[in-house]
């Protein structure tokens, strides 16, 4: 082991940061160098700072090489983010098109890095990158009052679904009408597919121009059979959770 000859001025430092110095691992080392100095053995070093004998060891190598300030020096592991040569693309790709979502960040940074992010993950990421979750709302229309809607909602009711012309054409075609019970969008699949379409096109994307929108709205729905097929395997089906009309009797 490496033999440690200090002057009285390096143990008075020595000694002055081992009882001085904020940091309990750096007065630790401090107290390793200076019994070496002292003349202890590692083995009794290792017993009276309660650490490793290769710890000793790997102390008074660095004490050899650097001095004091090499040893108070932290030099813990940090790993590297396998992100961080592409923060500034990142960026740029976020401040341009905002993620939707989580999931949604995820893809696109697969998509420029092919790093494939778990949530937790890509969450303290996209927070690291100054980034927050917004809620996203629409702009109100015009408000009606109760009356007003609801005289709409019976004309909508009464004009196109439940017309006798409707109901006399669909017999003569054998087609089967079902009507979905009120406030039940998620029943109605052309609903499901708007809805799919609009967090597409509109969440967190400005358009500039008229045209930009119907373009986005062109391609999205053009790319449904492609690139969101799998999307729409799932969205688009007739698969229903029903409940039975009379509701058990719950005790807690």
């Amino acid at each position: 082991m490496i033999i440690l000859e200090l002057t009285e001025k390096q143990l008075d430092e020595l000694y002055d940061e081992m009882l001085s110095n904020t940091s309990s691992l750096a007065r630790k080392k401090c107290l390793i160098i200076y019994l070496r100095a002292k003349g202890y053995s590692r083995c009794e070093i290792a017993d009276i700072a309660r650490v490793d004998e290769d710890t000793v060891t790997n102390h008074v190598k660095i004490f050899a090489d650097s001095g004091l300030q090499g040893l108070l020096k932290a030099n813990y592991y940090k790993p590297k983010s396998q992100l961080e040569p592409y923060v500034e693309q990142l960026k740029k790709l976020f401040e341009k098109n905002p993620p939707h979502t989580v999931n949604h960040a995820i893809e696109l940074i697969f998509e420029q890095t092919g790093v494939r992010l778990k949530h937790s993950a890509c969450q303290a990421f996209l927070k690291k990158m100054g980034m927050k979750c917004r809620r996203c709302g629409l702009v109100p229309g015009k408000a009606n009052d109760d009356k007003e809607q609801q005289k709409a909602q019976q004309e909508f009711h009464d004009r196109y679904q439940k017309c006798q012309s409707v109901a006399d054409k669909a017999k003569e075609l054998g087609i089967e009408l079902l009507y979905l019970p009120a406030y039940s969008p998620n029943l109605n699949l052309i609903e499901r597919l708007w809805r799919f379409v609009k967090k597409q096109v509109l969440y967190s994307i400005h358009y500039d121009k008229f045209e930009k929108f119907k373009n986005s709205i062109d391609t999205c729905i053009a790319e449904l059979s492609t690139r969101f097929k799998a999307n729409m395997q799932t969205l688009m089906t007739m698969k229903f959770q029903l409940f039975s009309e009379k509701a058990e009797n719950l005790t807690v």
